[in-house]
């Protein structure tokens, strides 16, 4: 895989994520089991003063836009802090490596503030699997 500007990608952090299952949109892997199904990162844009996330107090609103999604529901998805799966409507909440706990966990705060202080912030996100 390659970045937009055609260098190589580089791990800078790693994070276990949830969302919620279904019937709710979930992001498709740049490839998965020999199938492409999109060949560009999805590109990502620092966003503050949400009023959804908003709601959650401490987080000023702060969160990530996914671009370049396939469909419509896709392109709506935000990158999010969510202690527990019940504030993921499509949306994506990372947690702590190897935290799936999908009942109220701090790490979902540690692990957006981990991301909040990658300099320069994270532009791009690439799915690995599903």
């Amino acid at each position: 895989m390659q970045t937009l500007d055609g260098s190589g990608v580089t791990e800078v952090a790693r994070f276990t994520t949830i969302e919620r299952m279904g019937g709710y949109v979930q992001l498709k892997p740049q490839s998965y089991k020999g199938h492409e199904y999109k060949k560009e990162p999805y590109p990502l844009t620092y966003k503050t003063g949400n009023k959804a996330v908003s709601e959650l107090k401490g987080t000023n609103g702060q969160c990530f836009r996914v671009h370049g999604g396939l469909t419509a529901q896709e392109r709506g998805i935000l990158i999010h802090e969510a202690p527990h799966v019940g504030w993921l409507v499509g949306c994506i909440g990372p947690r702590r490596l190897n935290d799936r706990s999908t009942g109220s966990t701090g790490t979902a705060h540690t692990a957006m503030g981990d991301l909040f202080r990658i300099v320069p912030r994270p532009s791009q996100l690439f799915v690995l699997d599903w």
